[in-house]
């Protein structure tokens, strides 16, 4: 469950303990404000390296583009082998 809460400063820090627990467990997200207005995102350091990769990604034009092809490839079945198809074929190919 992915649960957004707008705080300020003041009251984050009067709560900090409970705050950080429930960004540990992965089920809320902060805002904190200063005089009403957003200022700094808290979050899950886990979700945030996510947030990071998938900036990196953006980043890069060329992975981009193959990522929206890939993407708009209509799934054919016949492209495509079982984990036990795998493992029969592994299993016949020559041992070093």
């Amino acid at each position: 469950m992915d649960i957004r809460n707008t705080i300020s400063s003041t009251e984050a820090r009067q709560k900090f303990a409970e705050v950080i627990d429930n960004i540990d467990r992965g089920s809320a997200r902060y805002t904190l404000t200063v005089n009403g207005k957003p200022k700094v995102v808290m979050m899950n350091a886990e979700e945030f390296e996510g947030w990071e990769e998938t900036m990196e990604i953006m980043r890069d034009a060329k992975l981009t583009r193959e990522l929206k092809k890939v993407l708009r490839t209509p799934y054919n079945p016949k492209d495509y082998i079982t984990l036990d198809e795998f493992v029969a074929q592994e299993k016949s190919w020559p041992k070093n």
